[in-house]
């Protein structure tokens, strides 16, 4: 029995190597593999498997740019312990636009149309219907 033991025990490992091997170089080119080159929700649809419970504790519906904090003095310099109760347009506001672009709205979508004037404004050199970017992130950004 030993010997039949002694026998199998080294073609085993021998194969358990060669499988482990073969295995690893398989998860190697795997990983290497190029990513989707369409949005994975393109895709022909799966069926749902996983329903997530959303819960209502948080707080992701307040402003970011609230109106009791202190961000810039009404120049756009250091903050001056004065809570900015509005828009302030020599503060530059970080969001979803280009501070310094102006946009256009339609077909529900707002477009750049050109840069902001020296003056930081949008409608001042004659154009209408224009939006500055920098009040449309103080606008709409959220936490």
């Amino acid at each position: 029995m030993k010997q039949y033991l002694k026998n199998i025990v080294p073609g085993f490992k021998f194969i358990v190597s060669m499988l482990s091997a073969v295995t690893s170089l398989a998860i190697v080119h795997a990983a290497h593999s190029a990513p989707a080159q369409t949005p994975l929700f393109l895709q022909a649809p799966v069926r749902p498997i996983m329903m997530l419970n959303m819960s209502k504790e948080h707080q992701l519906f307040f402003k970011l740019y609230d109106d009791y904090s202190d961000i810039t003095r009404a120049d756009g310099g250091a903050p001056d312990d004065n809570p900015d109760l509005t828009y302030n347009n020599n503060f530059d506001y970080y969001g979803y636009f280009d501070s310094n672009k102006c946009y256009t709205y339609s077909n529900s979508l707002f477009s750049p149309a050109r840069f902001r004037s020296a003056s930081k404004l949008c409608n001042q050199d004659g154009a209408t219907g224009e939006w500055s970017g920098n009040f449309l992130n103080w606008a709409t950004m959220t936490r």
